[in-house]
């Protein structure tokens, strides 16, 4: 067990952290087990995303898979961090358009918790 907390280090709860690292492994994990909540690099103020009996750490779902310039579309897994992107893109004069307030949160957890901007929904 592994004592998980959000950014606020506020609540902890224990819980079995599992890493995954393809998308067939966390399909195995979420079919052996009930109630898996799946988690990012933790950065949630309050409502961290910690299981009561298991977490599957994303994390390690890190690939970029493909990116168009001619678009500026860039398809990645839900582990990727947000500086990974920014790394990569902004000095090729790419830059999403809508980013939270910090670089270190992981694109799965901006989607899941519905981190934005003002400009989120179309």
């Amino acid at each position: 067990m592994t004592e998980l907390a959000g950014w606020g280090r506020y609540p902890k709860h224990e819980s079995e952290l599992v890493a995954a690292r393809s998308a067939s492994g966390a399909r195995s994990v979420l079919a052996a087990n009930q109630g898996v909540v799946a988690r990012g690099m933790g950065r949630a103020y309050g409502d961290a995303a910690i299981g009561h009996r298991v977490t599957l750490d994303m994390r390690g779902l890190d690939r970029m898979k493909s990116f168009d310039p001619a678009t500026g579309r860039v398809v990645v897994e839900a582990g990727v961090p947000l500086s990974a992107i920014l790394h990569a893109f902004a000095p090729r004069g790419f830059f999403p358009p809508v980013v939270p307030g910090t670089k270190f949160v992981t694109v799965g957890g901006m989607i899941a918790a519905d981190v934005h901007g003002k400009n989120h929904h179309r």
